[in-house]
């Protein structure tokens, strides 16, 4: 039994499946297998595989070095050049342009402020000329007025004085008649020695 195993031919192996590998030397598999597009890292508290950024892509100049895309596109000549130097016109046109109406909007309305203002200096110095000639008007009238009554007060005065004046010559008058017949009434009884008795109190 120990004889026949040991002669027993080998077993045949199965052939390669077109869906399964076939096992290539690792020299030779790490030489020709493609540099894999994602690497992972594994971390040690949560042992989760996180994937990598790609690799920037290179595109290869005239003279054989690698370059990247980006400065070969943004070159003077590629249509991406010209697209961002449009693209910088027309931000600088419209910053202008934005400059332009803002400094025009600023000087219209400074320019209507300074309208505004000198019409309210000249509404201000219209209503002080106003008030002024109101109140020259009204001590004009005052002057008038105390003029006026300064005259009525001396007519008064002078018709009053005028008035006593003739009251004080009736009253001369009157006091002249007076004792012109008093003195008559005397002499009258000095010659008859007779007191009339209307004097009361002097008859006999």
């Amino acid at each position: 039994m120990a004889t026949m195993a040991a002669t027993a031919p080998p077993a045949e192996v199965p052939a390669a499946s077109p869906h399964v590998a076939t096992p290539v030397p690792e020299a030779h598999a790490a030489a020709t297998a493609p540099a894999p597009p994602v690497t992972h890292a594994v971390d040690a508290d949560a042992k989760a595989l996180v994937p990598s950024a790609p690799a920037e892509p290179a595109a290869a100049t005239e003279g054989g070095a690698m370059v990247p895309h980006e400065k070969v596109e943004t070159e003077p000549g590629t249509i991406v050049h010209m697209e961002r130097a449009l693209q910088k016109v027309e931000h600088d046109k419209l910053h202008h342009n934005v400059k332009a109406w803002e400094e025009n909007a600023k000087t219209k309305i400074e320019s209507r402020t300074q309208r505004e203002l000198a019409k309210i200096a000249a509404w201000e110095a219209t209503q002080k000329t106003k008030a002024e000639t109101k109140n020259r008007k009204a001590e004009e009238s005052l002057e008038k007025q105390r003029a006026k009554n300064l005259e009525r007060m001396k007519n008064e005065i002078a018709a009053a004085h005028k008035q006593a004046e003739e009251r004080r010559a009736l009253e001369d008058a009157k006091k002249g008649q007076d004792l012109l017949k008093t003195e008559e009434t005397a002499a009258k009884i000095r010659a008859t020695g007779i007191f009339p008795k209307k004097f009361g109190c002097f008859s006999a």
